[in-house]
């Protein structure tokens, strides 16, 4: 590897600005993507817009390209870093000038990722992410890999009691074509379904001034005023529209999958483990067991028939989109608890599991009729689909929510972990080790009170885990039990 000075300052690569401009432009484009549409429309009937002829509108175009080329420019030359033995330093900003040092002690994690525009003129992204903010506190959008991997290695260096590894690293597990596809089929696709409608909902609103104007809308609704002549045309187009949109959900699912988790790769370091993976963004970032704050078992009655569970890794304050790079998918039971056992040496599933009391349904019931009363609602003011047929559906995942729900919520103590199962769609398994919970917390309403239940809620770095409605005396065991595990441990939660 060539060697590289860090102790001087010294910028990113000079493609940096190519990045740096691609980014300020997308990010203008996405947030003025309404205006654009009104603007191309206005030209195409009118010629023009605001009196603005499209000639006078390229000019403002031209013009704000130049704006944007010359920030990026200043934005690259005003950026500069360095490690010393206290940490990563960091000077940046045009007007407002920044100084910023991250000491070794508090580096949780190091990303090296590529987007598109990164992969085609070839530079890596390089981020470094605290345990004090859901933000990267540092990313340097243009570094060359041998750059990134040797940068990488001098901060590791300096930590090396955190992050020990071992020359002789083995790609303990690579994804295969076959799992990946079957992870994509068996994922939840309700949860895409409603990120579709969601888009839907936002794009028709947004233009629906646009639609009446082209009479799109008073067109479809005649169409359905047709098929609904009769009621086996109801029936019909009912179903119809919930098999498109299912079908939209599968692919959209099955694409998303593939794409993030393409070429998915478990890197084991003597007592790390580095994650790679990634086709449009190609990430690579290592976890350590001490930065862990807890881990998330999933899978679902799919994904047990073909023999895939998904382990998911929580740290203390990661950004949300950054978080989804920290799971591994399609593993089999022998895979998935050798990385469990690699993070929670001592870990056992023995301990026994308690259900919390008939309350949960209760509660459960009251909140899903509120749901579909609501649905009722959006349904009827939008003369959509027909009230009967959203009911009758909506009763029957009622009925199946209550009754899985409740089969899957369970919780284990044992003097080491706190485990909690949930789920629906999904199964979902959460382990937390005792030294890594930061507060503890028993939440009682009225109306728990006069039952004699209570829920505990427990806090990380990372989170809460809610052990709900239980009785109210095992709610206080629980409670000082874990606030005594917490006080007489001699472990640090990082």
């Amino acid at each position: 590897m060539t060697n590289f000075d860090f102790s001087t300052p010294i910028r990113q690569s000079v493609k940096g600005i190519v990045i740096i401009f691609g980014f300020q432009l997308f990010k203008f484009l996405r947030q003025s993507f309404a205006l654009f549409i009104v603007i191309g429309v206005g030209i195409v009937r009118k010629g023009s817009i605001l009196g603005l002829s499209a000639v006078q509108l390229i000019l403002y175009l031209l013009a704000l390209l130049l704006f944007f080329l010359v920030f990026s420019i200043l934005k690259y030359w005003y950026f500069k870093f360095y490690v010393s033995s206290e940490g990563f330093h960091l000077d940046k900003g045009i007007l407002n000038k920044e100084s910023i040092l991250i000491p070794n002690s508090k580096i949780q994690n190091i990303h090296i990722k590529q987007n598109l525009l990164q992969q085609f003129i070839n530079v890596v992204s390089f981020s470094i992410e605290t345990a004090g903010d859901d933000q990267s506190e540092i990313e340097i959008k243009a570094l060359s890999r041998p750059m990134a991997l040797a940068l990488k290695k001098a901060l590791l260096s300096e930590i090396s009691e955190t992050f020990e590894s071992i020359p002789e690293s083995r790609v303990y597990y690579k994804v295969s074509a076959k799992k990946l596809l079957l992870e994509g089929i068996g994922q939840n696709h309700l949860k895409s379904l409603a990120i579709i409608l969601a888009f839907i909902s936002g794009i028709y609103f947004q233009f629906k001034d646009l639609f009446n104007d082209l009479e799109i809308e008073n067109e479809f609704i005649d169409n359905i005023e047709t098929q609904s002549a009769a009621v086996f045309s109801i029936i019909l187009f009912n179903i119809l529209i919930l098999i498109v949109f299912l079908l939209l959900a599968f692919f959209f699912s099955l694409l998303k999958t593939l794409v993030v988790n393409f070429n998915l790769q478990v890197i084991e370091h003597d007592k790390t483990i580095e994650i790679s993976k990634g086709l449009l963004n190609k990430i690579s970032l290592n976890l350590s067991p001490s930065r862990i704050q807890k881990v998330i078992i999933t899978n679902n009655r799919l994904k047990r028939y073909f023999g895939l569970n998904t382990l998911e890794v929580k740290q203390a304050m990661i950004d949300k989109k950054k978080a989804q790079n920290l799971s591994i998918i399609a593993l089999d039971k022998t895979q998935l608890w050798y990385l469990v056992n690699k993070i929670y040496t001592s870990y056992s599933t023995i301990a026994d599991q308690f259900k919390p009391t008939f309350y949960f349904v209760r509660v459960k019931a009251i909140r899903s009729v509120i749901i579909l009363l609501i649905l009722n609602l959006l349904v009827y003011f939008a003369e959509f689909l027909n009230l009967w047929f959203v009911n009758i559906l909506g009763a029957l995942i009622v009925l199946a929510f209550l009754k899985i729900s409740y089969r899957k919520a369970f919780y284990s103590i044992d003097d080491q972990y706190l485990v909690v199962g949930s789920g629906f769609i999904e199964t979902k398994t959460e382990i937390v080790q005792h030294h890594k919970i930061q507060s503890v917390e028993m939440r009682q309403s009225i109306f728990m009170k006069r039952r004699k239940v209570a829920s505990v809620l427990v806090y990380t770095a990372s989170g809460k885990i809610s052990i709900s409605y239980i009785e109210q005396e095992r709610a206080k065991a629980i409670l000082n039990y874990l606030i005594y595990r917490v006080e007489t441990s001699g472990k640090n939660w990082m």
